[in-house]
């Protein structure tokens, strides 16, 4: 069939070489949504990538690209240069991500991704996936009193252990992201002999 390409203010596009699968996609997506048409100005760009199904038939996967306030809970090492991240993320929720490279000593993401820092955080979300991709990530807040006190870090990584524990993911809570930010600022700011 003939190739096409759809794209409108947001640069939202893809190309489809078979017409009775761009057809299906957009019944079965839109028909979700409850959108006609495409994505108006401010709605949140989707990239469309294609995947085969079970039966070998192509399927369109929509991604979301977000970008949110958040708080590092945890992370972890992932192969020789990259991080697996837990995310409090205020639109969001929590979420696990990837953040490619983030190892490296000249990485685009430098100190952003360390335990309890406050961040402003890109990511690529994928409905069917449990872990995302993080794109972009530039510090907001840092701690460093909270991390040179022994017992104000104690309490702080115990505030962020609970937040992990006790949410599940992708269930945002805007009060809760606030009460998370709202205790670490409250641990760098009291006097260490005012710690409880």
């Amino acid at each position: 069939g003939e190739q096409l390409i759809f794209q409108n203010n947001l640069d939202w596009k893809f190309d489809i070489s078979i017409c009775p699968y761009f057809l299906r996609f957009c019944a079965r997506w839109y028909g979700e949504t409850g959108r006609k048409g495409l994505p108006a100005a401010g709605v949140v760009r989707r990239q469309i990538t294609r995947t085969r199904d079970q039966r070998g038939d192509f399927e369109f996967m929509p991604s979301r690209i977000v970008k949110t306030r958040a708080v590092v809970l945890r992370t972890r090492r992932m192969g020789e240069t990259s991080k697996l991240v837990t995310l409090y993320t205020e639109d969001e929720g929590k979420l696990k991500a990837t953040a490619k490279g983030a190892r490296k000593p000249k990485s685009k993401f430098g100190g952003a991704l360390e335990l309890m820092t406050e961040v402003q955080v890109v990511c690529y979300l994928r409905d069917e996936r449990d872990l995302q991709t993080i794109s972009d990530c530039d510090a907001l807040r840092s701690f460093p009193e909270l991390l040179k006190d022994l017992e104000r870090l104690s309490f702080g990584s115990a505030a962020c252990e609970l937040i992990d524990r006790l949410t599940v993911e992708r269930d945002p809570n805007r009060r809760l992201y606030r009460c998370l930010s709202g205790v670490l600022v409250g641990l760098e700011e009291v006097g260490a002999t005012q710690v409880e």
